[in-house]
């Protein structure tokens, strides 16, 4: 699957609209200038994404997977996605990207996705003030 579905659009929609509600719970430090995410399946990784808020660079993973499988993360704040990054299965590299029209000191939602090859879904979403 190449491209994010309905759903996790409207996943990532919901993160940010609780992100606020949440963050005192959920959110990083402000000082905190690399954000992480994890998806496990099975006590296995399978995706993670890392965020660097001073430098604004995306990266994340396809882990242990095959091809066709398929990494997926964004960064949605209050005035939208900022950057969105892709990572096929099958081999040992990230992807990154650079995201632009962020702003600091707001609230943000970290939203990772893993797509296997049989096309099952897995997402998490880490909130985090920057």
């Amino acid at each position: 699957m190449n491209t994010v579905s309905k759903v996790s659009r409207a996943l990532a929609a919901a993160a940010l609209a609780t992100a606020g509600l949440f963050a005192g719970a959920s959110a990083a430090s402000a000082h905190t200038t690399t954000v992480d995410a994890v998806i496990q399946v099975n006590g296995e990784w399978k995706a993670y994404a890392t965020l660097n808020t001073g430098t604004g660079i995306l990266c994340v993973r396809a882990y242990h997977s095959v091809p066709g499988a398929t990494a997926y993360a964004s960064v949605v704040a209050g005035n939208g996605q900022h950057g969105a990054v892709l990572d096929r299965g099958g081999d040992s590299d990230r992807s990154c990207t650079q995201l632009y029209g962020y702003y600091h000191g707001q609230y943000a939602t970290l939203f990772v996705e893993f797509i296997n090859s049989a096309g099952q879904q897995t997402v998490k979403n880490v909130g985090f003030y920057y």
